[in-house]
Order: structure tokens, then C-alpha cells, then sequence
């Protein structure tokens, strides 16, 4: 097989945004970043060591690699036999190329637009305005309090029918297909593609081109890919800086998506932020804001009403030091510097054939988080936290189904 064809719809817009905040083009590398991430969570969740490209990745080993491939050895096993850990042998690293090309195709650039509650449309507005650009990519801003109107410089990426192609570059074609399809089907099933997936972007539907089969191959492939790497350092013991337990991994992660019986009159108050391109509003909402921070607010003054959003629910449950660990933000923990978040929500979207609309919650929570807060949930509390909060009788959309339901089970993976 020369390349793998995947034909995609996106359900909410793909960000692969520049150092400008602009994501008018695809750029393939905002994808490749995101789906290198998948596989680190993929490859700690089995159990098996991934660099930290954050500290400068692996040190490939140039001697050794062409020693091995003298020796007969194909490309995956000297890159073994090089020091590299299973993600910078699928991925590449400094001095050894990738394994695959990965193009995109058939896909629209739109203006990028944002709908909001009423009751927190100028906040909400100010902070997403600021957030993509503002003046510095063409925004404007005029008006006054709830008056304001915003326009956004920046645009987002759609597709009906998308496609992308990806082509191995070395010996092993079929088995770089399979890994692919096997992340793919991971990336997209339990969470998002591209950038912003925290903002509620990257959520797609593959249509064709990923076979069961395929993804139960791949992630065979994967398994004997750590299995080789631990046979490698016992035959050649070095040093490796020790893994950080507080990088992502699937072994901490959950992941829902519900059915939301009960959103359309939320969704018919929307408030416009920015200028929605039509013929689109029938497949998505862009409101991940409300349900990520507010959909309703206390007044400051009078002390009236209540704040209606996942990240208040958790602080009024949880307290500040675990709501900050888990949705990112300034001074983190005890004045730390500032955090990512490690839960996302995506925007409300429809999934063809089913007139409700849908939302993905997911994310993950290192056991050593915990260690930074006197008082903590286990993994099993924190969904049941979001749970509560989106369906629960006193929750955002009460009485909402949950259809498709993922925690790590480390017998699917390793067995």
C-alpha cells in the first residue's frame, strides 16, 4: 500500500493557527503537533518512555543508527538501536526524519466567530477578542458595554468532505499506516485534533479510510515498539532523564460525550461575537466559552445570581488549587507560574443523521497533581463532577444522555 487516503468532516472548525494567531491555511505542522501529543499519551499509558520535547527530546545517536543499518537492521530497528524513544521513531528527531508525509486537502477558511450567553456576551467577547489577536490580526472593536461589536482578523478551517493523505517514507509502508490509523482513531474518538482543542476546536468525524482492523494492528505495533525499546536498554544500557509523572498520559484520562436532550433553548438565546458565516450555524455552536467558564454570572455589586459554568462548579466542589491545576490559568498553584489547562471542552456541535446537539468533555489528571493541594479527588470524582454539572438535575443541560464513555483500562492496551 503506497499511502493511506482519510476522508474527515469537521463537526467543530480545525485550528492550525501560526505565531500570528491566524488559521486561514492548513498548516501541517499545528496538526503534527497535536497528534505527536496523542501518541506520547498513548505510549506512557501503556507503560513505556517517551522523551520530553519540552527539555530537547531525545539524543540521537547518528554512529550508532548507520552502524545498525550497515549491519541490515531496517530504519524502526536502528532507530532503536540509536537511543530514540518510541514517539521520536514514529515522529522524528533532530537528525532523523520523519517516517510519514502528512498532507491536508479540501478544506475552507472562514471568518472566525464565537456565540455567547447574553448575560456574559461583553466579557466573554472581550476575552476571546484579546485571546485571537484583536488589532494585531485586523480585529475591530467598537461600542460601548452591550453595545460592543466585535470582528475577528483571524479565520478557521472547515471542511464538508476533507482529506487527508499520509505517505510513508521508508521501507516499513504498511506498518506506519497501521500506527497512524490507530492514533487517529484515538486522537479524534476521545478527544480533538489541532490547536485550541481547549477553546472548543478540532472535533471531527472520520467518514472513510480508517479500518477496524487497522487500528487493532497498529496498536499491536505500538505494544511491540516498547517492548523492543526495554530489550534495547537492557543490551545497551545509557541514561535517560527521568519521566515526568506530570505529562499527559491515557493511564489519567477520561473522556465523555453527551447527547444534549435539553440545549435548544440555550442555544436559540446565543449572542453573536464576531460575524457568523450562515450556511454553517446548522452544524455547530461555538460556545465553549459558556460552558468551559460562565454562562451566567453573579453581579459583583448586588450579590444576585449565581455563576453557571464547569470551572465555578469545580471551585465551589473542589476549591481554587484543584479548579487552577485542572483548567489552567495565572499563578496556578501556591503562585506558580501559569498553567495549562488539562480539560477540554469542545464547542456544542451535530453529528450527521442525529438533530441533537453534542458535547466532548475530556482530559487528564496525573496522580501527582495532587501532591501540590491538601484536599483532592481521585480520577472517578473528577468526572463525576462533570458529569453532575452537565446533566445533573440541578446541572447546564439536566437529563442528557452520555453516549460514549472512556477511561483507561490497562488490560485493552497491554494485554
Amino acid at each position: 500500500m503506497d499511502g493511506l487516503a482519510v476522508e474527515f468532516r469537521t463537526l467543530t472548525p480545525l485550528w492550525t493557527g501560526d505565531a500570528q494567531r491566524r488559521s486561514d491555511q492548513v498548516r501541517e505542522a499545528g496538526l503534527l503537533g497535536s497528534l505527536r501529543w496523542w501518541y506520547e499519551g498513548i505510549v506512557r499509558g501503556m507503560g513505556g518512555y517517551t522523551c520530553d520535547p519540552s527539555q530537547g527530546g531525545c539524543d540521537f545517536d547518528g554512529n550508532a543508527y548507520e552502524k545498525a543499518i550497515a549491519a541490515g537492521y531496517g530504519e524502526a530497528e536502528a532507530a532503536v538501536r540509536a537511543g530514540l524513544c518510541p514517539v521520536c521513531r514514529f515522529f522524528g528527531a533532530t537528525g532523523l526524519k520523519r517516517r510519514f508525509r502528512l498532507e491536508i486537502s479540501e478544506m475552507d477558511s472562514h471568518p472566525l466567530f464565537f456565540k455567547a450567553s447574553p448575560q456574559v456576551y461583553q466579557a466573554a467577547g472581550n476575552w476571546l477578542w484579546r485571546m485571537f489577536g484583536g488589532e494585531d490580526t485586523g480585529g475591530t472593536k467598537t461600542g460601548r458595554g452591550p453595545d460592543t461589536r466585535f470582528t475577528f482578523g483571524s479565520s478557521v478551517l472547515w471542511g464538508e468532505r476533507a482529506l487527508t493523505r499520509i505517505t510513508p517514507v521508508d521501507s516499513e509502508h504498511d506498518d506506519i499506516l497501521k500506527r497512524f490509523a490507530f492514533l487517529l482513531d484515538t486522537a479524534t474518538r476521545f478527544g480533538g485534533l489541532g490547536a485550541k482543542t481547549q477553546n472548543g476546536f478540532g472535533q471531527i468525524r472520520i467518514l472513510n479510510g480508517v479500518l477496524p482492523e487497522f487500528i487493532a494492528a497498529g496498536k499491536d505495533l505500538v505494544r511491540r515498539d516498547l517492548e523492543k525499546t526495554e530489550a534495547s536498554i537492557r543490551e545497551n544500557p545509557r541514561k535517560a532523564p527521568p519521566q515526568r509523572e506530570d505529562l499527559f498520559t491515557l493511564r489519567s484520562f477520561f473522556s465523555r460525550t453527551y447527547r444534549l436532550t435539553t440545549a435548544e433553548t440555550y442555544v436559540q438565546g446565543l449572542r453573536p461575537i464576531g460575524v457568523p458565516w450562515e450556511h454553517h450555524l446548522r452544524h455547530y455552536v461555538p460556545c465553549a466559552f459558556d460552558i468551559r467558564y460562565k454562562s451566567q454570572q453573579r453581579n459583583p455589586f448586588s450579590g444576585l445570581g449565581r455563576d453557571v459554568g464547569l470551572r465555578p462548579f469545580f471551585r465551589k466542589r473542589w476549591g481554587d488549587e484543584v479548579t487552577n491545576l485542572l483548567f489552567g490559568g495565572l499563578g496556578g498553584y501556591r503562585g506558580a507560574e501559569r498553567i495549562a489547562s488539562r480539560i477540554r471542552v469542545s464547542h456544542l456541535f451535530k453529528v450527521p443523521g442525529d438533530d441533537h446537539w453534542h458535547l466532548k468533555v475530556w482530559g487528564d489528571v496525573p496522580p501527582r497533581l495532587w501532591e501540590q493541594v491538601d484536599r483532592h479527588p481521585k480520577l472517578e470524582e473528577v468526572v463525576q463532577t462533570v458529569d453532575e454539572f452537565i446533566r445533573g438535575e440541578k446541572g447546564m443541560f439536566p437529563g442528557s444522555q452520555s453516549i460514549e464513555e472512556y477511561e483507561f483500562k490497562p488490560e485493552e492496551f497491554l494485554g
